[in-house]
């Protein structure tokens, strides 16, 4: 018993993981305990809103190894019903060998089970409209460091983008699909009135309408299951990434001030650089005199720190970077310090006692 909890921890693990993902098809990917006899094996394997798609995926149960296999929702929720129209032709057979009374019964239990079902698509409905609302309040923080993206490449951060994005794609997908749900077609309130028995045709209509609204309910509340995973999963990564974020910035604002106090005693020299404008003027031109000097000084005299203080609009941090790497020889140590006090880019070079 202990081996199989330990097998199965581990298949919800990998049911994770995109490489060599471990899913069940019936319960959409997700591994539940009786799960372990029709686990499929993928050696990648990604959501996409409704569809799970596999590559190179093997399913134990049939014993089959494809190239690509694709699970939609759709059809594991039966939606629409492809059952209804077969299940309301034998339920006229049955209706047509009952009396009234037992009629009258049959239309009361079904107008109950349709209201009930009613107020589940309501309930479904308002979650999901909160969740839109979640999604929409939580968006515009993030807007403010679409430009800084930059500075994430090579950085531990870019996993959280990436399954941010992922996440991202798939809560719009779902959002989607969800509005996508359609009504069915009713019978037609003229159909009932000419009818030779306008109760059996109503009750009729009501089973047909019970049967499918029921598939519908069933559709909308799984879709919804799937956005509250994608926004758990949403908030998680936004709380990591605004923590690692915030502590960055107070280690890097202790480190600097260390640095600075330490840097006191040194000579020191600041060079401040211009902006480029909106006319699109170029960086390195437009401080060639200043760059020209802070070349030659990297080059032959005996510099200790560079210290670059630059605030958030800066553009031209990297065109900066750039040009103190290709001439610095390595005994130099260049520190970024963010100031939200500068309108330009400061340079404080410290050289050795």
């Amino acid at each position: 018993m202990l081996k199989n909890k330990i097998i199965l921890f581990l298949c919800k693990l990998l049911s994770y993981s995109p490489i060599l993902r471990i899913t069940d098809d019936l319960q959409f990917g997700k591994i539940e305990n009786n799960s372990l006899e029709r686990l499929r094996i993928s050696f990648l394997s990604f959501n996409f809103g409704k569809r799970i798609i596999h590559f190179f995926t093997y399913y134990i149960e049939t014993k089959e190894m494809n190239f690509l296999n694709i699970i939609n929702l759709e059809k594991l929720c039966n939606y629409p019903n492809d059952k209804a129209d077969k299940a309301y032709d034998s339920y006229k057979k049955e209706i047509e060998t009952v009396n009234d009374d037992k009629v009258l019964i049959h239309k009361e239990t079904l107008m109950y089970k349709i209201s009930q079902i009613e107020g589940t698509k309501n309930k479904t409905f308002n979650k999901y409209v909160a969740y839109i609302a979640i999604i929409a309040l939580i968006l515009p923080l993030y807007g403010a460091q679409l430009s800084k993206l930059h500075n994430f490449i090579g950085d531990y951060k870019v996993l959280f983008l990436i399954a941010l994005v992922y996440i991202l794609i798939n809560l719009l997908l779902f959002f989607h699909d969800f509005m996508r749900v359609r009504g069915y077609n009713r019978t037609r309130f003229n159909s009932i009135r000419k009818s030779d028995t306008p109760l059996k045709e109503f009750t009729e209509s009501l089973y047909y309408e019970w049967l499918t609204i029921k598939s519908e309910s069933t559709f909308q509340v799984t879709l919804i299951k799937n956005i509250e995973k994608y926004m758990i999963g949403f908030v998680i990564i936004s709380v990591l990434l605004l923590t690692s974020h915030t502590a960055e910035q107070h280690i890097a604002k202790v480190d600097n001030s260390i640095v600075l106090n330490n840097s006191i005693s040194s000579p020191t020299t600041l060079i401040h650089l211009s902006e480029v404008q909106s006319d699109g003027g170029d960086f390195m031109k437009i401080n060639d005199l200043e760059l020209t000097s802070l070349k030659d000084r990297l080059l032959y005299n005996n510099i200790d720190k560079l210290i670059i203080l630059y605030n958030e609009e800066t553009s031209s941090l990297v065109d900066l970077s750039k040009f103190l790497d290709m001439y610095n020889d390595g005994f130099t140590d260049i520190i970024e310090l963010r100031d939200t006090n500068t309108q330009m880019i400061s340079i404080i070079v410290i050289e050795e006692d």
